[in-house]
Order: C-alpha cells, then sequence, then structure tokens
C-alpha cells in the first residue's frame, strides 16, 4: 500500500517545533495583552497614568505583530517543504518504465492530481496544520487570560465560543459531503474536457452540439456544488466571529450584574476576545482545509496503486526536501 511521505521527518520536525513555539508566544501575547489593559483602566479609573503599562503594551502588540508573521512565514515554509518531497516522490514512481504503458487519458488524470491534489496538501500544511498548533495555543491563553482577571467572565466568554463549537461539528458532515460532491462534479467537468479535445477532430457537428450540452449541464451542476459548498464553509468559518458577537454583550451583562466588577476587568476580558476570535477562525479554518485534504490524499494514493509502484528508497532530491 503506497502511502505519502510523513510530515515530520528532516527539518520539517524543526519547523513544526517553531511553530508550536510561535503559538505559545501568541498565548503569552494574549495574557499579557488581558492582564496590562486591565491594569492600565483601573489605574485610570484611581486617578493615576500608567505610563509604562501603555508603553509595556505597545511593546506587546509589537510583539504578536512579529510572531504572527513568523508563524506564516515558518508555516508556508514547512508546506512548501513537504510539497516539494511528495512531488519528486510521485515523480519518481510516474517516471518509472512501468508508466510508460498508460493511456493519454490516465495520464492526463495523474498529471491533474500531480498539480491540484498536491495544491490541496500544500494548504493543509501550511495552513491547516499549521494553524491547528498555533490557533489551539493560543485561545488556550485568550481563555487563560480571561479566567486569571475573573473566572465568571471567562465563563460568558466561553459559552458563545462552546456553542460555535457545537455549531461547528453538526455543519462538519454537511461540509464534508458538499466538499466531496464539489470535487467529483469538478472532476467530471475535467475528464469531460480531456475527452472531447481528444476526440474532436473525428466528431461531426450533430456530435459536437451534444457534447456541448453535456458540458454546459456538468458545468452546471458543478456551479451549484460550488455554491453549496461556500456556504457551509462560510457558515463553519463564521461561527468564531459570531461567538465573538455574543461574547461581547454576555461579558457585559455579567459586569451590569455585579457592580464590584470594575471597568478594567471587563475591559481587559473584552481585549481578549479578539486573539480568541482570530484563534477560534484558524481552528474553522483548518477543518475545512483538512476535509479537502482527506480527499486529495485518497485519490492521489489512490492513483499510484492501482499498478505496481518500485518499492526502492525516495531520491536524493527527495530526501533533501523532508
Amino acid at each position: 500500500m503506497i502511502r505519502l511521505p510523513p510530515l515530520l521527518s528532516g527539518r520539517r520536525r524543526w519547523l513544526m517545533a517553531r511553530l508550536l513555539l510561535w503559538g505559545l508566544g501568541q498565548a503569552g501575547a494574549a495574557v499579557a495583552t488581558a492582564l496590562l489593559m486591565e491594569r492600565v483602566f483601573s489605574g485610570f479609573e484611581s486617578g493615576g497614568r500608567p505610563v509604562t503599562a501603555v508603553a509595556v503594551l505597545l511593546a506587546v502588540a509589537l510583539g504578536a505583530f512579529g510572531l504572527r508573521v513568523l508563524e506564516r512565514t515558518d508555516a508556508e515554509r514547512l508546506g512548501q517543504r513537504y510539497v516539494a518531497s511528495c512531488r519528486l516522490w510521485m515523480y519518481d514512481r510516474l517516471a518509472d518504465p512501468e508508466a510508460a504503458g498508460l493511456s493519454p487519458r490516465r495520464r492526463g488524470l495523474m498529471m491533474a492530481r500531480f498539480v491540484s491534489d498536491l495544491s490541496a496538501v500544500r494548504l493543509w500544511v501550511s495552513q491547516g496544520i499549521a494553524r491547528l498548533v498555533t490557533g489551539s495555543v493560543a485561545a488556550t491563553g485568550a481563555l487563560l487570560a480571561a479566567a486569571l482577571i475573573d473566572p465568571r467572565l471567562a465563563l460568558a466568554v466561553l459559552g458563545p465560543f462552546a456553542l460555535a463549537g457545537v455549531a461547528v461539528a453538526v455543519l462538519r458532515p454537511r461540509l464534508a459531503g458538499a466538499v466531496a460532491e464539489m470535487r467529483r462534479r469538478r472532476g467530471r467537468v475535467a475528464a469531460h474536457v480531456g475527452e472531447v479535445l481528444e476526440s474532436l477532430p473525428d466528431w461531426e457537428a450533430h456530435i459536437e452540439a451534444k457534447e456541448r450540452r453535456r458540458l454546459n449541464r456538468r458545468s452546471r451542476f458543478l456551479r451549484d456544488a460550488a455554491a453549496r459548498r461556500a456556504r457551509f464553509s462560510e457558515a463553519v468559518r463564521a461561527a468564531p466571529q459570531l461567538a465573538a458577537a455574543l461574547a461581547a454583550p454576555a461579558v457585559l451583562a455579567v459586569a451590569a450584574a455585579d457592580p464590584a466588577l470594575g471597568a478594567g476587568a471587563v475591559v481587559g476580558v473584552l481585549s481578549v476576545l479578539g486573539f480568541l476570535a482570530q484563534s477560534t477562525g484558524d481552528l474553522a479554518r483548518a477543518l475545512d482545509y483538512r476535509l479537502n485534504f482527506r480527499i486529495a490524499r485518497g485519490k492521489l494514493e489512490q492513483s499510484l496503486n492501482r499498478r505496481a509502484a518500485p518499492a526502492g528508497n525516495p531520491s536524493p532530491e527527495a530526501r533533501e526536501c523532508a
């Protein structure tokens, strides 16, 4: 059974460790921002001028910006390295003498997957796994910051995001079905176009008109499937934003019920919502990329397993990209 190369091998392990480090840094920035915001506004309430806290807050904001840039850079580097390894790994199997006997249509389908399905693999690694690592750590840090300020306010924040998680879990099967249907329709359109281009010189006018109607019908099905996939995908991705919008009035309601809660605590917890919405949004997008990756990986491995593949070691170039 032929499978894609493992992700965590060679220098890719170091890149993954760095992504975890950047995620921990962003979690620390979320905690520091919330606590500093509480201190700044508490200082204003008491008539003070917390200049030092404001300066540190600005430094933390710049640090969070830098960590985000480092995260995206290393995530893209990880995805490109892995796809380069997969590309050479597939090339070693497609370039052997046994591949010469493949029909033009079969070779064309495999080359199409060589490009489009590897793109789905890259997106999952660079924007799915990477965001899953950093987003989960950053979200934990944001919730920890809210709990350090006031546990009741933290629960007010956690409630809407927990409901958003339930909504995403409910939508996941429908999104998976929509993704599979769209890819199936897209594959049929691509295969149809390939067959038409290969046989077009031998067709008569009435056959061309019939095939044009078939292509138009399949394109319409693809359009509808893509719209359905976009609807469920956007619902999943927007769930964290809705949770953040609901969490803000929930925090204010808890604060209104207890006058002892100062403005500093409320503002500190509200500042957490931005970090939390961003990190949980990353997790939602990772789910979308994961569903596309699973189908793409299955298609790639299925294509390579339909014929005997050489069981030799990968090329030196493939090992170099590890």
